[in-house]
């Protein structure tokens, strides 16, 4: 064995990893039966009421963003440890709460700077000027 992965195996940290990502994989079983039962209630809300329940989509919002951070976590994008070695997910929903079809709001902060857009360019108008001496045209800003 040569002894890069002599040392590598020996190190502590990527065992203790090992037993967080188990238990991470463990717990996002978990959020995905739970995010079956959000589906399920919320779809018996629009069913019985025609609209949707905001609590629930609210927690349907934040459950689907703490399972993105425990895919970064397990892929390791990210050395961060989601919930509940860190906070809970605060995500604004996506969807109306008065249960309005087509309409979405536009989440505060999406992981990606928005650019301004720049200033359309102002057209330029030539205009062509009386012939002077010799029979030449000449354009004027």
């Amino acid at each position: 064995m040569s002894e890069t992965l002599k040392n590598n195996i020996g190190r502590v940290e990527v065992w203790v990893r090992l037993l967080y990502m188990l238990l991470f994989a463990v717990i996002y079983g978990v959020a995905k039966f739970l995010v079956a039962a959000v589906v399920v209630l919320q779809f018996g809300f629009v069913l019985l009421s025609a609209s949707t329940n905001a609590n629930l989509l609210r927690f349907g919002a934040q459950l689907s963003h703490f399972m993105y951070q425990v895919l970064l976590y397990l892929s390791f994008n990210t050395e961060l440890r989601p919930f509940p070695f860190s906070d809970w997910p605060d995500t604004p929903t996506l969807a109306d709460t008065d249960g309005s079809r087509g309409k979405t709001q536009t989440p505060k902060a999406t992981g990606r700077p928005r650019t301004a857009r720049k200033p359309a360019k102002k057209k330029v108008s030539r205009k062509k000027v009386a012939p002077s001496g010799a029979g030449e045209k000449t354009e004027t800003d």
